[in-house]
Order: structure tokens, then C-alpha cells, then sequence
């Protein structure tokens, strides 16, 4: 495989409790947390389809949409659910037009008054609500493998390694095995939570892709945006479509024993822990670089030694 310019190269690190550890090391597998099973509640959340009111926003978006309709019949089945072979007689009726012809058909289009507006909007708002819902239910379906670009962060270590117990694995994808780790992306903080459609122009943008193709600019956008509070995280992610089965709080998918690359063992783990961790990682990869912590002098922070 050759390399692509978007391929994710840096080491992964993922903190893990003594259990966490053993088990990935034992089986060769990352574990992928159904969203509901997160530690944030806001994450992976939808409240709110779109950023704005239903009729603003639909208002500023129609003469848009009859303009893009009455240019494409795939958009004009799309949105109306007629055949498209019926669409493409439409649309090519409407070209062969004069342009004040044209004028007028879009005019009538794009007139939605009083009680027709009315009904149009609830019809949205059923179809909004709709689709937030199936779109929601679908999420809740996928896993999701969280990792961080650092192996020394004191908070992480604190509430993710068992209060130091634990250990910090280090994973860089193997490109020439199309690894899966290559997918992963960076977490983008924000104060202000994400809806799935954010501005008319992403509305419209969406009118043109496969519906598979907009769930997923959705899912990559709803996945990978959290509070700015978590940003010292430096959090990366990778999800998997339906990777979770019903009735289980997670999935767990491979990685190449080449991608593990380093361990850190916490300063709190005992010896014999520590020797069995060593164990195991050499097992999956002879040569992967272990690490000891320490506690540094005059300054909160860790030092890692190397362990033969």
C-alpha cells in the first residue's frame, strides 16, 4: 500500500487498568465503547438536527432547492420521491423553457404562504425529528476506540490507569498493512456543541452525496467534536459502523503485532504486575520499548526509565 497524505502516522497511546492491559494484550485486540457507554453525556449526542428554527432556516434553503430540483432530477426524486424517470421529463421541460418561463415556475415553487407554509414546516419538523432519531439509534451502533497523542498526562493517568496502577500502551499504524489505526482522526474542541447540519450551505452540500456518504460527514463530525473543557486530552479517534452487537456495551477488533510499539508501567503498579505486563507485551512484539514510572523531583510530573 502506499502511503496516502492523509494516513495517520503518530504513536497512539492508550491508558488502560491492569485488566484493560491484560486483556488487550491477550487477545490482540481494541476495545471500540458503544457512545452511550461514554464517560461524557454529551458525547455523540443529538438534540438538535440543525442550527436553526425550522422555518428560518427552511425558508433561506427553499429557493435553493427548487433552483438545484429544477437543475438535477437525481435531487428532484431525491426530495420528492417520484420516479426518476418522471423527474428527468420535469426538469427537461423546465430547461427547454424561456427564461421568463423559468422565472415563473421557480416563483410558483418557492411561494409557500400562510397555511401552506404552515403545514410545510410541520411536515419538517416530523421529517427532522424523524431523522435525528434513526440517525441517533444508528450511532448508538457504532464503536468507537478513544487514544491520546501523550503517555504523560497526570489527569489521564490518574482517572484512566487505575490511579496509576495501570500501564500506557503505545500503538502506530502499520500502512503497509492498510491498518485500520491509519482511519484514526483528531478530536476537535469546541464550546459550542455540533448539530448535523450546521449552515444552509452544508444543507445544500448534502443534496448532492449518497445518503451513506452524508452519515458518515455527520458521524465524522458528531465523533470527533467535544467540550474544549476535555482538550487537554489531545484526544484521537477511530469509529466503526455497526461495530458493537446488540445486548454488548462494546466491540473489539485486531491490531498488528507491529503497531505495538511502547508500554508504560504505572508508578503504583506492583512488581509482580509489572513483570507480567513485560511479559505479555513481548510476547505480542519482541520488540517493543517498555517504560517504568517515576515520580520527578521538585515538579509534578513523571519520568519513565526504560526496563530491559
Amino acid at each position: 500500500m502506499t502511503a496516502q497524505s492523509d494516513d495517520f502516522t503518530d504513536i497512539l497511546y492508550k491508558y488502560t487498568d491492569l485488566n484493560g492491559a491484560q486483556k488487550t494484550l491477550t487477545t490482540g485486540k481494541l476495545r471500540f465503547t458503544r457512545p452511550s457507554e461514554m464517560n461524557d453525556p454529551f458525547d455523540v449526542r443529538i438534540d438538535e438536527w440543525m442550527a436553526m428554527e425550522h422555518e428560518p432556516f427552511f425558508r433561506a434553503a427553499w429557493p435553493l432547492v427548487a433552483e438545484r430540483m429544477l437543475s438535477c432530477p437525481e435531487v428532484f426524486a431525491k426530495l420528492t420521491g417520484m420516479a426518476l424517470q418522471h423527474a428527468e421529463d420535469i426538469v427537461k421541460s423546465f430547461l427547454n423553457q424561456s427564461e421568463s418561463e423559468k422565472a415563473v415556475m421557480v416563483a410558483e415553487i418557492t411561494d409557500i404562504t400562510g397555511a401552506e407554509a404552515g403545514a410545510y414546516m410541520a411536515k419538517a419538523r416530523r421529517s427532522t425529528e424523524l431523522t435525528r432519531t434513526l440517525f441517533a439509534a444508528a450511532f448508538d451502533t457504532y464503536g468507537l476506540f478513544c487514544a491520546t497523542r501523550t503517555f504523560s498526562n497526570l489527569l489521564m493517568w490518574a482517572h484512566y490507569a487505575d490511579k496509576h496502577r495501570g500501564a500506557v500502551l503505545g500503538f502506530r499504524a502499520d500502512l503497509e498493512k492498510d491498518s485500520m489505526l491509519r482511519l484514526m482522526r483528531p478530536v476537535r474542541y469546541s464550546d459550542q456543541r455540533p448539530h448535523a447540519i450546521d449552515t444552509v450551505e452544508e444543507f445544500m452540500a448534502g443534496l448532492d452525496i449518497p445518503g451513506n456518504q452524508m452519515a458518515r460527514k455527520i458521524a465524522d463530525k458528531l465523533f470527533h467534536t467535544k467540550s474544549a473543557e476535555w482538550a487537554y486530552e489531545q484526544e484521537c479517534r477511530l469509529f466503526m459502523p455497526d461495530g458493537v452487537r446488540d445486548g454488548e456495551t462494546a466491540g473489539y477488533f485486531p491490531f498488528l503485532p507491529k503497531e505495538f510499539e511502547e508500554v508504560y508501567l504505572g508508578y503504583r503498579m506492583t512488581d509482580d504486575n509489572k513483570a507480567e505486563i513485560t511479559r505479555l507485551a513481548k510476547a505480542v512484539n519482541s520488540d517493543v520499548r517498555i517504560f517504568a514510572a517515576t515520580l520527578a523531583k521538585r515538579k509534578y510530573a513523571l519520568e519513565f526509565d526504560p526496563v530491559p
